[in-house]
């Protein structure tokens, strides 16, 4: 999976958009994908709270997606500072927002919640939050409620990961590509758990500095056991273990777990480990490799 700076998601995110889809159908994926996750979470209260951006739009949109669901919808700006683009969400899916509210009034919400919804800074926030945001950010973290993130939790930089205060999410659900910020210290701490929403970015031009090993990478690149395979198909490995009789052990699990069908353990120390065979140091190696076909060591 590819990972990139915010500065060079929003970059493809423009070159998307000037190859022919509209900033308001990424808007509209995204907020999809986010809409699907809070349904899936079994919450039946939501509180948004947003900002005037895009990141607001994508929360608008989704929570126009829980249809039947309790929600309530808080801009921390006055009405005259949101974009056209939020402005537009709310009125396509009949949702209320409720701009300046007290912070009173969104402790109350926070408390009858079951899941609070941070859209309020998005991948183009740099520097510190501060202000009637900075107190809202704290409340957001210390209600004590499911907390997820759109795109990324307000208050990081999404290209250094660089932060002060920021939202303390239990998910993020990023857009596009993840963002590099995400994984850095200390936004690290403040991200949760990330998932990923394909909303049809074009890849960038040149290859990325940092891409990143998931779990259907490697499903990909697994073999697949057939159901009529013996030891002798699976592979041969021999651990050539140290004295560290627990290394020796733990290595050998290893092989095992990764689907070895033969397992023997070099070693001048007697290992209780029954699934392999023993050989000694004074084995000819070599020789043994050879005849019992050993795959890897």
């Amino acid at each position: 999976m590819i990972v990139l700076k915010g500065s060079e998601v929003i970059a493809t995110d423009w070159r998307t958009i000037a190859a022919g889809i509209s900033g308001m159908t990424l808007m509209k994926r995204a907020a999809a994908g986010l809409g699907e996750f809070l349904k899936n979470l079994g919450a039946k209260k939501y509180v948004f709270v947003i900002g005037a951006g895009n990141n607001a739009g994508d929360g608008v949109y989704a929570a126009g997606i829980l249809r039947r669901r309790q929600k309530k919808i808080f801009c921390i700006f006055p009405e005259k500072k949101i974009n056209e683009n939020v402005r537009r969400a709310a009125e396509e899916t009949n949702q209320k927002i409720i701009f300046q509210p007290t912070l009173e009034e969104m402790e109350k919400s926070f408390r009858e919640a079951d899941c609070v919804v941070d859209c309020v800074f998005g991948t183009g926030f740099h520097g510190r939050v501060r202000g009637f945001a900075e107190k809202v950010i704290e409340k957001i973290n210390e209600s004590g409620k499911i907390v997820v993130s759109c795109d990324v939790p307000s208050g990081i930089d999404s290209n250094t990961g660089e932060c002060f205060l920021a939202v303390k999410a239990d998910f993020t659900i990023t857009m596009g590509f993840p963002k590099l910020g995400l994984f850095l210290k200390p936004a690290r701490n403040f991200a949760g758990s990330i998932r990923a929403v394909d909303i049809g970015l074009k890849k960038p031009a040149t290859k990325p500095m940092v891409e990143m090993t998931t779990a259907e990478d490697i499903r990909k690149t697994l073999p697949v056991r057939n159901p009529d395979f013996h030891k002798y198909k699976s592979g041969h490995c021999l651990v050539f273990a140290g004295k560290m009789s627990g290394a020796a052990v733990l290595a050998s699990m290893g092989v095992l777990r990764a689907g070895a069908g033969l397992l023997t353990i070099a070693t001048d120390k007697k290992i209780n480990f029954p699934e392999a065979i023993g050989i000694g140091y004074d084995t000819d190696i070599a020789g043994y490799v050879k005849r019992r076909k050993v795959k890897a060591v």
